[in-house]
């Protein structure tokens, strides 16, 4: 997460959040050799950005989806989108 919302250029800052210090700590966080370096040098990385920003994007799709009318047996599941099953059974009638 920290490289796709929070490094500079990342595909998913959607602020334009730029911070060399924390460019650079993911570098560091990512050729991390074991994961108890991983855990405090992701810990250090969160502790930055938490003070660096007043507020900071969520993981989290939104999104809408719209049907046809013609379209039947849709079945509309909580969660979000990306967690839905396979749609197998949809079809139109009036073909």
């Amino acid at each position: 997460m920290f490289g796709s919302y929070f490094l500079t250029g990342g595909s998913r800052n959607w602020l334009g959040y730029s911070s060399s210090v924390v460019d650079a700590k993911y570098l560091e966080l990512a050729a991390s050799p074991d994961s108890a370096t991983r855990k405090a040098r992701g810990l250090a990385l969160e502790d930055i950005i938490l003070a660096d920003l007043p507020s900071a994007p969520l993981g989290v799709q939104n999104g809408r989806s719209s049907f046809y009318t013609e379209i039947q047996n849709i079945t509309v599941p909580l969660g979000q989108q990306y967690m839905w099953p396979k749609r197998e059974h949809v079809w139109r009638t009036d073909v």
